[in-house]
C-alpha cells in the first residue's frame, strides 16, 4: 500500500468516533504535508533558520502587512533562537 494511503488510514482509525469530516480532512492534509516535507528533507531541499526568516519577512512585505500565519512563524522562530542561544550559553 502507498505510504500516504497507509498512514492516512491508520490516522483515521485513531480519530475518535463522532469526529467531523473537517477533522478527518485536517488530519489527511497534515499527514500529506509531513510526508512531503520528509521527502524534501531526504532530497536535500532544506532551509536554514535564517533562510526561513528571510522568506517569512518577504511574505509580510508582499502586501504591506503581516497576516497571523507570518506573525506566528516569526514568533516560533524567535523562540527557537532563544532556545538555541540558551543552549550555547549553558
Amino acid at each position: 500500500m502507498d505510504l500516504l494511503k497507509e498512514t492516512t488510514v491508520e490516522t483515521i482509525k485513531r480519530l475518535p468516533d463522532g469526529c467531523s469530516a473537517e477533522d478527518i480532512m485536517y488530519e489527511i492534509n497534515f499527514v500529506a504535508q509531513v510526508l512531503e516535507g520528509l521527502k524534501d528533507a531526504e532530497a536535500g531541499r532544506l532551509l536554514t533558520t535564517e533562510e526561513l526568516l528571510t522568506r517569512v519577512d518577504q511574505w509580510g512585505k508582499q502586501d504591506g502587512r503581516k497576516g497571523p500565519a507570518v506573525t506566528c512563524i516569526q514568533f516560533v522562530i524567535s523562540l527557537l533562537r532563544i532556545q538555541r542561544h540558551m543552549h550555547y550559553d549553558s
